[in-house]
């Protein structure tokens, strides 16, 4: 909670837990390359436009987010 009432949400109203753990995030995103390629192709063949991707600096530089020189990334 936040103070009040109200549990703490995203800016787009998507509630955010206290606490996620590896079972609580099993089933979100699209992590291999595979999905992702299928669901870029999905969104274009169903009217999208455009398509707008943020890749991870730290990860497209070899490191992982928690490793010292990735801070502030």
């Amino acid at each position: 909670m936040n103070g009040n009432t109200h549990p703490l949400r995203t800016l787009s109203g998507i509630p955010i837990a206290p606490l996620y753990t590896p079972e609580g995030l099993a089933a979100g995103g699209f992590d291999p390359a595979q999905a992702t390629n299928a669901r870029y192709r999905f969104l274009l063949a169903h009217g999208q436009t455009g398509l707008s991707t943020d890749f991870a600096h730290t990860t497209l530089t070899g490191y992982d987010s928690d490793h010292e020189p990735a801070a502030g990334e």
